[in-house]
């Protein structure tokens, strides 16, 4: 919910030129942007394990979506080296 996560988000300042400090603060953001993504989707995915949905249709798209994600988070360790916890 959107009013839950009021005063809760991060400001990054991004260097404009290559070094440490970006590669880490970019690193931190993916990382942080993966891991939430990745807790809503096994949520939901563990909801529909103790109650399908009606429509195959809904689960085949969640579990794309995870397939999406887990490809999103092997580019950012390739081009960021971080690593998500739980991919």
């Amino acid at each position: 919910m959107a009013v839950e996560k009021v005063g809760t988000s991060r400001v990054h300042v991004l260097p404009v030129h290559e070094s440490q400090d970006a590669s880490r603060a970019l690193g931190a953001i993916a990382t942080a942007s993966l891991e939430a993504e990745l807790a809503q989707l096994q949520a939901e995915i563990a909801a529909f394990v103790s109650m399908p949905p009606e429509r195959t249709a809904t689960l085949t798209r969640r579990l794309e979506a995870f397939a999406a994600l887990r490809e999103r988070a092997k580019l950012y360790r390739g081009v960021l080296a971080i690593t998500v916890t739980e991919a």
